[in-house]
C-alpha cells in the first residue's frame, strides 16, 4: 500500500501533449518508464522525442517510433547521449546522435 496514486503514464502524455505542442518548437517526453511504455507515449501522444531510462537497455541510434524517435542512454552513468535535430514545418527531423563515453 503506498500513499501515492500514478496516473497512466500513456494517458497523461496523450492529454497534455496538445497543450503543450501550442507553446513550444519540438516536444520532449523526459521519461524513467521503460522502453515498452516509451513506445506507446511515441506511438499515442504527439511528442517529438521521448529520452528515456529505466530498463538499462541502450537504444542508440533513436528509433522511430510513429512520428516521434525514443532514445536510451547506457546505465549506470557509463556514457551520456547526444542528439540533434532540427524542426521544420512543426516536425522533428533526426539529424544526428552519438554515445559518448564517460
Amino acid at each position: 500500500m503506498t500513499d501515492y496514486v500514478f496516473d497512466d503514464p500513456v494517458r497523461t502524455a496523450v492529454g497534455l501533449a496538445p497543450k503543450l505542442r501550442e507553446e513550444c518548437d519540438l516536444l520532449i517526453a523526459l521519461t524513467h518508464l521503460g522502453i515498452e511504455l516509451d513506445r506507446r507515449i511515441a506511438e499515442s501522444a504527439d511528442v517529438d522525442l521521448v529520452i528515456g531510462g529505466h530498463g538499462h537497455l541502450p537504444i542508440a541510434p533513436p528509433e522511430r517510433v510513429g512520428r516521434a524517435w525514443v532514445a536510451h542512454a547506457p546505465p549506470f552513468g557509463k556514457a551520456i547521449g547526444r542528439i540533434e535535430v532540427e524542426v521544420r514545418r512543426a516536425r522533428a527531423s533526426l539529424i544526428s546522435a552519438e554515445t559518448i563515453p564517460l
